[in-house]
């Protein structure tokens, strides 16, 4: 998650918006990264946390709407004996240089997880200052990521995860007979969602 948000964040400060132009600062967002130095000055690489990251140089395209599409890939390299683990950040700038939305895949050990699409706090209806804005959609973004990872991760344990609205008394462990965890689920839900409905009347 930590390079997903690095590279939100920096990519984020490289978009400018000037004369009815929206661009992104490729070589601002590289030296951020400590430069294109690598194949043929077409990646940078980094270290976080002890392990060493590569950013390539964003591909950007033109929306309908006259802004501007920007992916960019980010490779975790793992070594000569391990494939490396692969994720795309994919945001959306509108005709005066906001980020609209976002979006991310990763691709961790062959298996590959898609976050939904992140939209700003202007495109959801809600009225936010830009800074406020895009740092609501990275924090969003990560998450997401972070949410449909985390039941794959514990797939086998019985911990079922409630949304983050849930109160705490309703955090509860499934059973582990597999015909019985779907019904249990269920019923928790439907308790949870009985519980806002209650707290919001």
């Amino acid at each position: 998650m930590k390079r997903i948000a690095l590279i939100f964040s920096l990519l984020s400060a490289s978009v400018l918006h000037s004369f009815g132009e929206v661009k992104v600062d490729e070589e601002a967002f590289g030296k951020s990264l400590g430069g294109w130095a690598k194949r043929d000055k077409a990646t940078a690489e980094y270290p976080i946390s002890g392990a060493t990251y590569r950013t390539y140089k964003p591909e950007i395209s033109t929306t309908p709407e006259g802004g501007i599409f920007v992916s960019v890939r980010i490779d975790h390299v793992r070594g000569w004996l391990s494939s490396d683990d692969h994720a795309v950040l994919e945001i959306t700038v509108n005709p005066q240089g906001k980020i609209s939305s976002a979006q991310s895949n990763i691709a961790i050990q062959g298996k590959s997880i898609t976050s939904d699409v992140i939209l700003s706090g202007n495109e959801a209806g809600k009225a936010l200052l830009a800074p406020e804005a895009a740092v609501q959609v990275g924090t969003d973004l990560i998450a997401n990521l972070s949410e449909k990872i985390t039941p794959r991760k514990n797939r086998r344990s019985r911990a079922r995860f409630l949304p983050r609205s849930s109160p705490p008394q309703l955090q509860q462990t499934l059973p582990s007979h597999p015909r019985r965890s779907r019904a249990h689920t269920r019923a928790a839900v439907e308790q949870a969602d009985r519980f806002r409905t209650a707290q919001s009347a």
